[in-house]
């Protein structure tokens, strides 16, 4: 298995292909996925699940500062989700937002890396790495 250090910087570049804690730590070399998850919860401090979740979110902010006007459709296969209305689901779920006003609060700096996550996380009264 690949160092847990590592584990992050082997999710960013294939988010399009990892869907699950499953298939990110297959991609790792672990075959236990529960142990893959303690190991990353003790030194991240966060869940595999919500590192997933950040990880895919920053990538879509990135998508869209890129080329702030592409297509929903393009958006959610870039962060590998099937389509548009998965993509709509998704951000409502985790950021509060349906993509139209996320891409317009991106363009104009409404919301940055930063603060997508401020309200997420005084909710949860958590800190993300």
């Amino acid at each position: 298995m690949e160092e847990i250090e590592n584990a992050l910087k082997v999710l960013k570049p294939k988010i399009r292909e990892v869907r699950t804690v499953q298939e990110w730590s297959a991609e790792m070399g672990c075959s236990d996925p529960k142990y893959f998850a303690r190991l990353f919860r003790r030194h991240f401090g966060v869940t595999c699940k919500e590192a997933l979740i950040r990880v895919r979110v920053e990538k879509l902010f990135d998508c869209i500062q890129k080329n702030p006007y592409q297509k929903n459709y393009c958006d959610a296969q870039e962060v590998g989700l099937p389509d548009e209305v998965a993509l709509n689901k998704y951000l409502r779920t985790h950021v509060g937002k349906n993509p139209t006003d996320f891409k317009r609060a991106v363009r104009t700096g409404e919301i940055t890396k930063r603060t997508i996550w401020k309200n997420r996380l005084a909710k949860k009264g958590r800190k993300i790495y």
